[in-house]
Parts: C-alpha cells; structure tokens; sequence
C-alpha cells in the first residue's frame, strides 16, 4: 500500500514539474492579445530612444513566430566601462557588473516562476570570435549566462 502511495506521489510530482516546463501544453501558443499585452509591458521599460523602434519589432516577430515550446536564451554580455544612465530607470551606484549581478539576482525568482532555470554563468577568458568591436566597447570586461525558458506569465 506504501508502495502504490509513493508511487503516486512521484508521478503527480512528475507531471506537475513537467506542465511547469512546458505551459505550452495546456496554454499552446502566444496569442495575439498576450502579445499586444506584453509589448505594451515592454513598451513601458526604460530603452534608449533610438533602439526602441527595432527592438520592438523583434520582439513582435519573435513572439508571433512561438511555436510553444521552451527556448534556451544565451545572453553574451560586454560591459561598458561606465554605467549607463537611462531616464526613467532606477538610480544605481555601482559598476555595470554590478548592476548586472543585481538585475540577475532580482529577476532569478520571476524567472523560476515562469519555469525558466538559469542553468549556466561565466566569465569569457578568451578574445571572442567577432571580426569588430564596437570602440565604445573596446577592451571591456565580457560574461555570458545561459537560461532554460519555459514558461510566461
């Protein structure tokens, strides 16, 4: 009787871990008003000016393109030299290393709730494969983290 207990335990265990990997299964795709909703979400975020514009079109064409399914997200990261200050973003005394370490400390939480998992972190030792690099960002300090994603809100 313990045994068949246990047993169905670990298997309501499995399947509630394995629907909060994959929400697509019960949710399917974005749709068009969940999209709407997180581009407007976004829309409010403090971004240069000048980015905005093709930073939400990307957005929009990659959210319209989901098919459902988790993603893995590699963020390659080269820090300025100075923090950069945006309007309307928080005030914050630090280097951008800093800043970073924080945003990653807060957001960790948001992203476990969403059955994302930051799987992976490091620093880059070696010079980076890219043919050019941007002279504002000349000899600064680089990192990367990868993050399994499965989830949305």
């Amino acid at each position: 009787m313990f045994l068949s207990i246990l047993a169905g335990v670990m298997l309501a265990l499995f399947v509630a871990v394995w629907l909060w990997q994959n929400p697509s299964l019960i949710r399917g795709r974005l749709r068009p008003q969940e999209i709407a909703r997180f581009l407007a979400q976004i829309e409010r975020l403090p971004f240069p000016a000048d980015e905005r514009p093709e930073l939400l079109q990307r957005l929009r064409t990659w959210m319209e393109n989901d098919d459902g399914k988790p993603f893995y997200m590699l963020n390659l990261m080269r820090y300025y030299s100075d923090l950069r200050r945006l309007p309307g973003a928080p005030e914050f005394q630090g280097t951008p290393q800093q800043s970073n370490a924080h945003y990653e400390a807060v957001t960790r939480s948001m992203l476990l709730k969403l059955g994302g998992i930051p799987c992976m972190r490091g620093r880059l030792k070696a010079r980076t494969s890219w043919s050019t690099t941007p002279p504002s960002m000349a000899g600064v300090a680089c990192s990367w983290s990868g993050i399994r994603a499965g989830g949305r809100s």
